[in-house]
């Protein structure tokens, strides 16, 4: 009789222990890094393809779309950078235990994340839907009942007219009072107008809807404006402020001049290197107040300067 082998096992017919499927654990690690790695392409992409959706619908069915020809494959920053916050919603439905509709967002640009509720700090995919006023509501179910958008006009080089009154199934709404989701940086805001286009797929299938807005307010009493989402009433610049902030810097900037062209020092002279900081450092304030200045102008409609 053949001698048992060490664990009690015969060497003839002895099932033989399997080796570790290292192999495997492998492909499963390759394909999980390789679907990490696509889907924020594939959230770039899709978030392109909404983008380029609504602007083209825009443009046929108001005479101007969001991005020029020139920028449409970096429409999203163009979108992000544009001074005016950009929803584009689906369809509106009934939520659970809600009195008001909600609608899932499509894409929103890093103004509207701002104006409602500061969540461009998370990201786009924090936003998922969003409880619509009964206004937006409202104008959303008529959106998905227009007509297609028009065929688009030829290309040319010629300037093309700016499009008057909201036509082509759009809707202006004013002073749309909007409920913000919990943990907003306010219970609401009030967007004091809000144009409302719809937006179709290439074979013309009912999307949703493009929201546009540039000021809104808080319930709060703080205003916004892309770049300014929440601005203190009491930090609006006067146009006292902003005429002495506009006369330091061209007396700064004929400061450097001086030194350049009266005096002959060269740009790295310290006494150059110290007036052009201090040059820059007064356009910034400039620049700053400017902004705060359109939060005065369109998200308080009838606010005097002074």
């Amino acid at each position: 009789m053949q001698a048992p082998l060490r664990g009690g096992r015969a060497a003839a017919g002895a099932a033989r222990p399997q080796p570790a499927p290292a192999a495997a654990r492998l492909r499963r690690r390759a394909v999980a890094a390789a679907t990490q790695q696509q889907q924020p392409h594939q959230q770039e992409a899709q978030e392109l393809s909404m983008v380029l959706l609504a602007s083209e619908n825009l443009r046929r069915r108001l005479g101007r779309g969001l991005v020029p020809p020139a920028k449409l494959l970096a429409a999203v920053d163009a979108v992000d950078a544009a001074d005016l916050a950009l929803l584009l919603l689906g369809h509106p439905r009934a939520a659970d235990g809600a009195a008001t509709p909600v609608a899932p967002v499509l894409f929103a640009n890093g103004a509207a994340l701002s104006a409602l509720g500061g969540a461009a700090v998370a990201g786009r995919a924090a936003l998922q839907q969003l409880v619509l006023p009964a206004a937006v509501a409202d104008a959303l179910q008529r959106a998905a009942q227009a007509p297609p958008a028009p065929p688009a006009p030829p290309s040319t080089t010629q300037p093309q007219p700016q499009a008057a009154p909201p036509a082509g199934g759009c809707a202006l709404l004013h002073d749309v009072a909007w409920p913000l989701p919990p943990g907003a940086d306010s219970a609401g805001l009030t967007v004091p107008q809000l144009l409302v286009c719809p937006v179709c797929a290439p074979n013309d299938e009912p999307l949703g809807a493009a929201l546009l807005f540039d000021a809104w307010r808080h319930d709060d009493g703080r205003l916004g404006v892309p770049g300014w989402p929440a601005v203190p009433p009491g930090e609006l610049p006067t146009a006292q402020a902003l005429q002495a902030a506009a006369d330091a810097v061209r007396a700064q900037a004929d400061a450097v001049r001086q030194l350049k062209q009266g005096q002959g020092l060269g740009n790295k002279e310290p006494a150059v290197v110290e007036a052009v900081a201090r040059l820059q450092a007064l356009k910034a304030s400039l620049g700053r107040l400017e902004g705060l200045r359109g939060a005065r102008r369109r998200g308080a409609p009838g606010a005097a300067d002074g």
